[in-house]
């Protein structure tokens, strides 16, 4: 019994380093926002207030509100309890969420509606090539 427990115990170990081994690394978000968003030059302003569109009134559920901030193409800023870091291309956004030092999503939204909202996706950091997508929308607040 005790050599299955220690066998057990070694097989989620090694399942956990694999698994933290291929998500997204707060060390890799540089280099993986400038893949993403290539060289386009923006096309669109995201500075300003922004909230979950789906559900505004509603952080348990839905992403809360935050203040984006562009610098070129560069965007930094908060969305509910998240630091965001992110760049724009062309008029898409795309955004990784930050918390307690750990990535824990990435985003690709484009902008709609006479720059007043943010459509796209969020996925998780195993993700990297962002194939397995959730809705994600933003409205301007400001």
């Amino acid at each position: 019994m005790r050599r299955f427990t220690l066998l057990s115990l070694v097989i989620l170990v090694l399942f956990s380093l694999v698994a933290c081994s291929t998500a997204l690394q707060v060390t890799e978000v540089d280099k993986w926002l400038s893949a993403k968003a290539e060289s386009t030059a923006p096309s669109i302003s995201v500075t300003g207030e922004w909230q979950d569109s789906v559900y505004a009134d509603n952080t348990f559920l839905g992403w809360g509100a935050g203040k984006f901030e562009q610098s070129g193409s560069t965007v930094t800023g908060n969305l509910g309890q998240y630091i965001i870091k992110g760049m724009v291309s062309g008029n898409k956004l795309y955004l990784v969420l930050l918390t307690g030092g750990s990535v824990y999503y990435t985003a690709t939204l484009e902008m709609k509606n006479d720059n007043k909202e943010l459509y796209g996706n969020y996925y998780y950091p195993k993700d990297k090539e962002q194939t397995e997508p959730y809705l994600m929308s933003l409205k301007r607040i400001n």
